[in-house]
This record gives structure tokens, C-alpha cells and sequence, in this order.
């Protein structure tokens, strides 16, 4: 599940789990990231899933509101739309700042079957709706393990067997807006 990174009371940065059905974003210092819901102002920022790209995690998009000026990266929304990427900067008014990350944290959940066959990189066997299994937390990779009795893939080695990403489960986040060089 996606995130927004924001900074919290004593400058500390806390992570949001975005919800699927995503939320709005307001030039409020104290809770600038809010349920979305069919009574959000027009004027608010919204950001939305829009469904899962093909073995990675879901597409984010950024909507811009009507009165709230937006920024991504330091860029004017422009266009009024933009498909987020990971640890991408969002600046609102009134100094708000937010990361959005595509990272996830490894944790076992059932196999929920794609379009075409899905085969677990380690062992090379088709994984099967339902079946336990972990997808790389890492954004750029995505990739499914099984992790079973009889198969740990996942657990197998320290790392994913297509990218490296650490293997344990649950174990964190691994990035923090901290890590950025200040400027």
C-alpha cells in the first residue's frame, strides 16, 4: 500500500497509508491529508488510485483543486493531473510539504491471480490465486514470491530473487524524507 510522508508536530516524519479510495489534500498544517469523500470541497487536492499497473503496485494520480495551488517536485501542476512516482514532493500552500512512496512493507498475503500466468522468479512454479505469497515491496520491481510451508520463497535468501530487496517480513519502511540532503 502506498504512503504520504508528513511532517508531523516536532518536525518528525510520520507515514500515511493511502486507502484505495484515496484522499484529499488541504493547506492545513495540522491535518493536511483527509478521508476523500463525496463531500470533499471541489477546491481540494485529491489523490486517487487508479488500479494496479501490470506486476508493480497501483497508479497514483495527483488532481489539482480549484483554489489550491500545487506543486510536484517544485513544478506547477499545470495540466491538473500527474501520475506520482516514488518519493515524489508535493507542496501545498501555506508551506505544506508531503512525499508520496510506493513503497510497501513484505507481509504475506493471498496470490490475487492476474490476466496471464504468474510464475514465483525463485522457484519458477505458477503461482495460484489464493495462495500464500509476498510481492516485493520494493516500487520498482513488484515481483511475487510464494511463501508457503513448502515453498518460502520469498524467505529463501536475503534477497528478492529479481531485484535484491531485503527479504525480511514486515520489517519497515525502508526510506524516510529524512534521507534527503536538505537544500
Amino acid at each position: 500500500m502506498a504512503h504520504l510522508w508528513i511532517s508531523g508536530r516536532q518536525k518528525a516524519w510520520l507515514a500515511v497509508r493511502l486507502p484505495d479510495t484515496g484522499v484529499a489534500l488541504f493547506p492545513d498544517r495540522e491535518r493536511p491529508v483527509r478521508t476523500l469523500s463525496p463531500s470533499s470541497p471541489p477546491s481540494a487536492v485529491r489523490l486517487r488510485c487508479c488500479g494496479p499497473a501490470r506486476h508493480a503496485g497501483p497508479v497514483w494520480v495527483l488532481i489539482g483543486g480549484a483554489t489550491h495551488p500545487v506543486r510536484v517536485n517544485g513544478d506547477p501542476l499545470s495540466t491538473g493531473l500527474r501520475l506520482l512516482r516514488d518519493r515524489d514532493e508535493i507542496q501545498l500552500d501555506a508551506g505544506v510539504r508531503l512525499y508520496f512512496s510506493a513503497e510497501e512493507v513484505a507481509e504475506v498475503r493471498p496470490f490475487p491471480g492476474a490476466t496471464e500466468k504468474v510464475f514465483c522468479p525463485r522457484c519458477k512454479l505458477e503461482l495460484n490465486p489464493g495462495e500464500p505469497a509476498v510481492r516485493c515491496p520494493a516500487p520498482q520491481c513488484g515481483i511475487w514470491h510464494h511463501q508457503t510451508d513448502q515453498f518460502n520463497c520469498w524467505t529463501y535468501s536475503g534477497g528478492c530473487a529479481l531485484c535484491g530487496h531485503p527479504t525480511e517480513l514486515a520489517g519497515g519502511l525502508r526510506w524516510t524524507p529524512d534521507q534527503l540532503k536538505s537544500s
